[in-house]
This record gives structure tokens, sequence and C-alpha cells, in this order.
């Protein structure tokens, strides 16, 4: 299927939780994600946030051709590398914030490694959100601590007042990883369910 005319809905799973991921950033297609796991595990106070940059490609071409990751996500088939490369090179263009397609991505990492990707990305409405977990640190509390620091730095960063994230219907952990945070399920449809954030409710 061309690149062009694919729009990849990510999700990872987690067998104890389960996950949502992006698709391809770029005028036709924009990454998507949202993401879930366990809220009753602590996470280190060492999470830490910083910018994606070239040399992160690397990490999220490790977690787009892992299976476990990519399991619920678009057709639930390792990324090939061609839709890997695309997706970076979207996402590494610095382009004005306030233009709709325009993403943002930031590593999560803890001791200066990286543990998990967020996707950021302006829509007509919204600021859309998600996240990948790496495996080795699922069940951990590091998916929803990504989501508080998410949820805390986005909106400023696009001046934005409404946040947004797409779930799998059936990622009932996800769902209430939103909701518990002040999502509300605005639409639902057969691929996805559509949840929004107004951040002024905080």
């Amino acid at each position: 299927m061309n690149e062009s005319s694919r729009k990849i809905v990510v999700a990872a799973h987690d067998p104890d939780t389960g996950f949502n991921g992006p698709v391809p950033v770029g005028p036709t297609h924009h990454c998507r994600l949202s993401t879930l796991e366990s809220e009753h595990k602590l996470v280190p106070p060492s999470l830490e946030m910083r910018p994606f940059h070239a040399a992160d490609a690397e990490f999220f071409a490790a977690l787009a051709s892992d299976e476990r990751v990519v399991r619920f996500i678009g057709f639930g088939q390792p990324w090939n590398q061609q839709d890997i490369d695309s997706c970076v090179e979207a996402a590494m263009q610095n382009q004005d914030p306030m233009h709709v397609g325009t993403s943002r991505w930031f590593v999560a990492t803890m001791a200066k490694q990286p543990v998990g990707l967020i996707f950021s990305t302006r829509q007509e409405s919204s600021i859309e959100i998600g996240y990948w977990v790496s495996p080795a640190h699922w069940g951990r509390g590091v998916g929803g601590e990504m989501l508080n620091r998410t949820m805390a730095m986005v909106p400023g960063l696009f001046g934005a007042t409404t946040l947004s994230a797409s779930v799998a219907p059936g990622n009932s952990v996800s769902a209430t990883l939103l909701a518990n945070r002040g999502f509300i399920l605005k639409a639902r449809t057969d691929e996805l369910d559509q949840y929004l954030f107004d951040v002024r409710s905080q």
C-alpha cells in the first residue's frame, strides 16, 4: 500500500496492560498515539523527558519493528524501513507549531537510557498525543508517568487548550488511564475511540 495513502493507527501490547501508538507524519498522515499502563506501580523519580534527535531514530526503529509493540498498531505488522525513515524524517522537520500536521516527539529516559517515546501532533482543533513504552519497561508505571508529563508539557508547547488521544476499541485499560486524567470519550468508530481533554479544566 502506498505510504501516502496509508493511515497507521499505532498500538503496542503489554500482557498486563496494552498500548496504542503513532502513524507516519506528513501532509497526508500524522502520528497518532495513546497508551496504557497500570497506575498502581511506582515510577522511579529519575524519569526525564527530552526532545527527539536524529540519533534516536535507531530506538524508534527498534520499537517500530518489534512485533510486541506494533501488535495492535495499524495492520499489526512490524514497520518496514521505508515507513520508519519517512516517519522520522517528517518528525525532524522543525515546522511552526501553529501549522496543522506539525509534530513534536520526545524521548523518555531513565538513567540516561531511552525507555519510551512521546508523540504530539497539531490537528485542526486539538493536539493529538500518544506514546510507546519499551517492552523492557512495561508494567512499571512508565507509560502513566509519561502521559502525566505530556499533559503538563505539550499544551504550552503548542499554545493549545485541547488534547486528543485515540484508543483501539476494547482497550479498556488505556481508556481508564485517560479517563482518570480527565479525558472524555467524544466519538467512537469501528477502528478508534476518540478522547478529548480540556486543559482549562485542570
